[in-house]
């Protein structure tokens, strides 16, 4: 009787293994398909990239674009952006920290292949380079708290100094326009100082070196509550200032058809939304409307 059983036994052991080898099989294959995941508009998934790798061009003095954190890597909503942009297109990247104003030299060189920067789409960029973007920027004048009262609109720069970032040009056109007026007016000159980072204008204006400075309200808005916020504020918001932001790459790159089309997918994405949320990047900086 015992060896009956037994001969039964060993007859039904290969149906047993195979029916737990099945399982096996679809538990592995679920869990492979739960391991990627998709946000709504991109094909961007959870598996690394695999093409060639890009090299992406920053100055890395932009908060809350893009700017060094405590850790010494680079941080920000275009870091953020650019994983679920470069996911999509299957290129991983690495950043390449350079002067602001050194940025389109190396692009045009082939030193870097893109150009993420919080640079401004403006009409003499354009000749040399095509964009794409992916946000605007209100120009806003940023000085000390205890200067802003007095400081209403560009006359009450008339005879001071104020900041811009070197290699861009909307805020230096426009920092010579009102020192014209202001000269026109029978009123000191604005003296435009230009400086290499967005981080040394701002720890002049602290310690006063510079009256005040004309840059993008999300750097303004940024700073105003890091490190400086109990001592600098916003005086004005520039009427009219602004400008498109986006990403930079050769005239005629072949990159350029892909990064559009992704860009598209990701604007209309939900990720593009809780980056911005995730940054405090204001309504008007977003190219559309977020819930």
């Amino acid at each position: 009787m015992h060896q009956s059983i037994r001969s039964r036994s060993l007859r039904l052991r290969p149906r047993r293994d195979l029916a737990v080898l099945l399982l096996i099989a679809a538990l592995v294959a679920t869990a492979c398909s739960s391991s990627t995941t998709k946000t709504a508009g991109t094909s961007s998934t959870t598996a690394k990239p695999t093409g060639k790798s890009l090299t992406i061009g920053t100055s890395a003095d932009f908060p809350p674009l893009s700017s060094k954190g405590t850790s010494g890597s680079i941080e920000g909503f275009e870091n953020d952006m650019l994983k679920r942009i470069t996911g999509t297109i299957n290129r991983p990247f690495t950043w390449s920290q350079l002067d602001f104003n050194g940025l389109i030299p190396a692009l045009q060189s082939g030193r870097i292949d893109m150009i993420t920067s919080g640079m401004y789409d403006t009409a003499a960029r354009a000749k040399v380079v095509d964009f794409v973007d992916y946000m605007k920027i209100p120009l806003s004048v940023m000085t000390l708290k205890s200067n802003a009262d007095a400081v209403k609109d560009a006359t009450g720069l008339c005879g001071h100094s104020v900041a811009y970032l070197v290699g861009s040009p909307p805020e230096q056109t426009q920092i010579e326009q009102w020192s014209s007026q202001c000269t026109g007016a029978g009123k000191g000159a604005i003296t435009a100082q230009g400086y290499q980072t967005v981080a040394a204008a701002i720890a002049d204006i602290n310690n006063g070196r510079t009256f005040a400075e004309l840059e993008g309200d999300i750097v303004v808005l940024y700073v105003a509550k890091s490190q400086f916020g109990n001592k600098l504020g916003v005086a004005f918001n520039v009427e009219g200032g602004t400008s498109n932001v986006g990403l930079a790459v050769q005239k005629g790159s072949p990159l350029l058809p892909s990064l559009q089309t992704a860009m598209t997918s990701y604007i209309q994405s939900s990720g593009y939304c809780d980056d911005a949320k995730a940054w405090d990047l204001t309504p008007g900086d977003l190219m559309r409307t977020c819930p």
